[in-house]
């Protein structure tokens, strides 16, 4: 069995940062400073989040080759669909999954022999805001679970998770509680080893994200450095963050990120290109 304990470092998280304003983890906010603040309050002075009062608000509404994942036995999924638009690291534990061709088309659902998935849907989910710096990992879970009408704790994941202030571990991590949760062996764990990430890992991301959503699952992408969403603003973590995909357009082109940093930026739109990127030297659960 390979060791992938050096493609799993712990992090902790950076301020998201915009356009010309890309921030780096401070040294200068201290373990003090940040102990001396409410426990709501703790996310403001390591990421700049919005404080809540409420963790959790409502907010309805994607390597190499791809593989062939085990699905449970069919559900419906708890997603609703939207109109059409124009265009869609594993750790020690972790398994080799089996390869399938990569499509350039909507791609259907894995394991089904049904139509193909619609070219926009979102899934229905609460908002989760991160209750301190190294919660990212914890409230991205937390966020995927209630896509399935699941809802625990933030401290309850982190908990499944082994999450501590040095973060979470790994997606593969992320992958086996998600299965824990619920309850089924739908989650693998896809390790993407670099930032100059190919067309077919691209591609390979996209039918994830997109079988994932069209099931009702949504998927957690563990980012880390910088990535531009199609408005142009800049996110940038340099020592890593989890964030959640719950809804795609134009066949899987463009994901919808649900970012547990920030309510301020509780969600926004990203092509899968930049996603990819973004995800490259880390990897991501769906």
């Amino acid at each position: 069995m390979t060791n992938h304990r050096h493609l799993r470092k712990r992090f902790r998280h950076a301020r998201p940062s915009r356009i010309g304003r890309v921030s780096l983890l401070s040294a200068a906010v201290s373990a003090a400073a940040v102990g001396a603040l409410p426990v709501s309050q703790a996310m403001s002075a390591t990421t700049g989040a919005h404080p809540e009062r409420k963790a959790v608000v409502d907010l309805s509404a994607a390597q190499g080759v791809t593989r062939v994942r085990g699905l449970p036995a069919a559900t419906p999924a708890t997603a609703a669909a939207t109109p059409a638009a124009a265009k869609p690291a594993p750790g020690p534990a972790s398994t080799t999954s089996p390869a399938r061709p990569a499509t350039t088309k909507s791609p259907t659902a894995a394991g089904s022999a049904g139509p193909a998935a619609p070219a926009r849907l979102e899934l229905h989910y609460k908002y989760a805001v991160q209750v301190n710096g190294w919660y990212c990992g914890p409230a991205a879970t937390q966020i995927a679970l209630t896509a399935r009408g699941v809802y625990q704790s933030q401290e309850a994941l982190a908990a499944k998770l082994g999450t501590t202030v040095n973060g979470t571990n790994s997606s593969a991590d992320i992958a086996r509680v998600l299965n824990a949760v619920t309850k089924t062996s739908f989650y693998q764990a896809t390790f993407v080893p670099s930032k100059s990430v190919t067309a077919q890992q691209v591609d390979r991301l996209r039918s994830d994200v997109v079988n994932a959503i069209s099931h009702g699952y949504a998927a957690v992408m563990n980012v880390v450095g910088s990535g531009r969403d199609t408005n142009g603003k800049v996110y940038s973590f340099p020592g890593g963050h989890y964030i959640t995909a719950v809804g795609y357009r134009d066949g899987g082109r463009t994901v919808k990120i649900a970012d547990p940093a920030n309510g301020y930026t509780a969600s926004y739109w990203m092509t899968v290109g930049n996603l990819a990127q973004w995800v490259g030297a880390r990897g991501y659960a769906a």
